[in-house]
């Protein structure tokens, strides 16, 4: 039987504001194939004139679907430094 593993992803802003500081991922989900123990998302951070010191967003994995799990840390805070440009986690 073919399973995937499929969390949503998102991100929410702690100091960094979506659309001005990062462009924010629309929940949606990622896919995982059973033997994949990774999966890459694509974060832009946004460029302007302003120097900022650090700000900070999180990106979240949550619901992944029926009968899987997602590991201890299903969280992680991401660190701006000053139009960082574009992360891939």
């Amino acid at each position: 039987m073919f399973i995937q593993n499929r969390p949503d992803v998102s991100t929410a802003n702690v100091t960094a504001y979506p659309d001005e500081d990062y462009e924010p991922i629309t929940p949606r989900r990622v896919y995982f194939d059973p033997m994949d123990a990774e999966e890459s998302v694509v974060l832009q951070i946004l460029s302007d004139s302003i120097a900022e010191p650090q700000e900070v967003l999180k990106l979240d994995l949550s619901d992944p679907g029926q009968d899987e799990t997602i590991g201890p840390v299903n969280t992680t805070f991401i660190i701006i430094n000053d139009d960082d440009g574009k992360l891939v986690f």
